[in-house]
Formats: C-alpha cells, structure tokens, sequence
C-alpha cells in the first residue's frame, strides 16, 4: 500500500499540472493495487473509483468517466443494497 500512496501524490502533482492522461495511467496501477489488495469487488475500491472518474472526468474521457462511476454505483449497492 505504500507504493498505491506515493503513486496516488504523483498523480496529484499530475493534476496540479493538468496533464490528465497522466494522472490517469498513474491512478489506474493505484487502482489495480487495490484490487490485487482488497479484491476487485470490494467497496473499498469505491474511493479509487471516484477519483478515476474525477480524472477522466477532467480530461474529457466521458465513457472511461461513466464507466467508473457504474462500477463504483455498482460496488456500493452490493455493499449496502439500493437504497
């Protein structure tokens, strides 16, 4: 997890610069770290979810945007049901 927390301090640096892309290939190997940790249907990836969603969001991806949030929506109700 150490290595998922300084990745996670690069891709903010890479987001105070605005180079999106490179935050986002930053923040998908903190997400598979994450899963290879907790699994990869584990509510606590919901977080790492969002912050991929933030990103992608911000760099214009709209499908890679809706496509973390689906998981994120879907790992949450799993957890704690639909309501």
């Amino acid at each position: 997890m150490k290595i998922a927390s300084a990745l996670n301090k690069l891709s903010e640096l890479y987001t105070a610069k605005k180079d999106y892309k490179a935050a986002i290939q930053v923040y998908l190997r903190v997400l598979q770290i994450h899963e290879e940790v907790f699994g990869q249907n584990d509510v606590n990836l919901t977080f790492t979810l969002d912050r991929l969603a933030v990103l992608n969001y911000a760099a214009g991806s709209f499908k890679e945007t809706e496509a973390a949030y689906m998981r994120m929506l879907a790992l949450r109700e799993k957890a704690h049901g639909s309501n």
